[in-house]
């Protein structure tokens, strides 16, 4: 069998994981390589986290 190699990206909530663990559940050799922890640290922010936008491109913006 050949191996193929798959990408999934999409916003927060859209529904990424859903899709690939119904991908796991249909193909048993399946093996997912997530890439979902690529944020620094807030731990150090001193603004609300809600006042910091992490989708910014360049990883992250106080609005």
């Amino acid at each position: 069998m050949k191996t193929r190699i798959v990408g999934i990206c999409g916003g927060s909530g859209s529904g990424k994981t859903t899709v690939v663990r119904k991908i796991g559940e249909t193909f048993p050799d399946f093996v997912c390589i997530p890439q979902d922890n690529y944020y620094k640290s807030a731990y150090n922010i001193r603004a609300p986290l809600k006042t910091w936008y992490f989708c910014h491109s360049q990883g992250g913006k106080i609005l």
